[in-house]
Parts: structure tokens; sequence; C-alpha cells
């Protein structure tokens, strides 16, 4: 059995919405472990994206712990969750995020110019893996003049510019037709296997299933299995 890097615990997330407080998610606890993917599964609303911001540290949860190498995150304040971010993650988000008004090699390494590598670094971290990835020829390109596929993987390169222990990545494949799909999820295997990290991501593509090596469902905010 893997070592485990991430401990969830009880954890439960509620909004107030007119009044009324609305739960989003309801005593979740499992383990994520190193070198693994996880894929957290369920229908639309299941409370998905919520639970992976909150592993990530974007939003705390109002009950609970999540416990990152020993550290509670829910016990940290906003900006010692900005550097586990910065410092130990890397996040593809679902609307990919970048700056319009910079080139993509740009916006890839912003991440590694806010934790302060050096730049010769983070330019050959950077043409490396945007090599390995096969969008070199994308760098000096603004994102509207590139496909959605190419603007994936330019994601992928960006959460992992800081050498980062865990990938979170939300609906990674969603937009995205089959040929590309296909691109991020074999993208996902090869990263685990050759770079040794964790990568947990959201998915309802039944295909997603095929490179987890361990699946959590959710079912309107509650966990309904792990297999």
């Amino acid at each position: 059995m893997p070592n485990q890097i991430v401990s969830i615990q009880n954890c439960s997330y509620h909004i107030s919405l007119e009044g009324q407080l609305i739960q989003i998610l309801k005593d979740i606890s499992f383990d994520i472990f190193e070198n693994s993917i996880t894929l957290i599964t369920g229908r639309s609303g299941s409370g998905k994206t919520t639970l992976i911001h909150c592993i990530a540290g974007l939003i705390v949860p109002q009950k609970g712990s999540i416990n990152f190498e020993s550290s509670d995150l829910c016990q940290m304040n906003h900006n010692k969750r900005a550097k586990y971010r910065l410092e130990n993650t890397g996040i593809v988000y679902q609307s990919f995020n970048f700056l319009p008004s910079l080139t993509i090699e740009e916006n890839i390494v912003l991440p590694a110019i806010m934790a302060k590598q050096s730049r010769g670094q983070y330019i050959k971290n950077c043409n490396q893996l945007c090599q390995e990835l096969g969008i070199e020829n994308q760098q000096n390109l603004l994102p509207q003049s590139v496909s959605g596929g190419e603007l994936q993987r330019a994601a992928l390169v960006r959460a992992l510019i800081n050498q980062p222990k865990i990938i979170f990545a939300d609906e990674p494949t969603g937009n995205l037709d089959t040929a590309n799909r296909d691109i991020i999820l074999n993208t996902f295997k090869k990263i685990k296997d050759e770079k040794k990290l964790s990568i947990v991501f959201t998915s309802h593509d039944p295909i997603a299933y095929e490179i987890a090596d361990r699946v959590v469902e959710l079912g309107d905010g509650k966990l309904l299995s792990i297999t």
C-alpha cells in the first residue's frame, strides 16, 4: 500500500442562499495516496467540484479536517493555504484560466515566477514540459489562437511547472472531443508513472475509470463508495 499524502476526515461544507443553509458536502472521509490517480465521480450537483476545491485549499469546509503531510489545511489562514498550493500542488481549472493578453508560455510560467524560481530554471522546465506534451509550437501564441485540446495540455504544463506533489483537475476532459480527451487521460497516466506524483480529478466520463487507481463516488454531497 502506498503512503498516504492527504487524509480527508468528516468534511462538511455548506453555503447560505437567501437565508437558507444549503449542504454541499456531508461528512466526507477518505485518503489520497502517493503516486496514485484518484477519480472523483458522481452526477452533476453531487459536490465533486466543491470537494476538489476543499482538498486543493481553495475553500475551507466548515467541519472536519484535511491533512496534507500532517498539516491541517482547515487550520491554515489564507496566506498559508496559498503557500501550500504554490509549493505542493498544481491546479487545472475547468475554464483554463489563461490571461488572454499573455502568450501560452507567459501564462505557464506565472506560478514559477510567484514561487521565485530562477528564469533559467523555469524556461528550461517550460520548454521540456511543452515538448513532452506536444505543444512546443504553441508556446508563443496567444490563448485564443490555439485549440481547446492544446489549451488543456498547456494548463497541465502550468500545473507541473513547480514540480508539485499532487495535481488537481476539475473536469479536465469535459470540453474536449474524444481524441483530445484520450490524449489528456493518457497524459495523466504517463505523468503519474514518470514523475511519481498524485493526481486527483473529477469526471463523469466512463472512460476516466480506466486510468484511475481509486474511484470516489459522490451522491447529493455524500460519499457513496470507494473502489
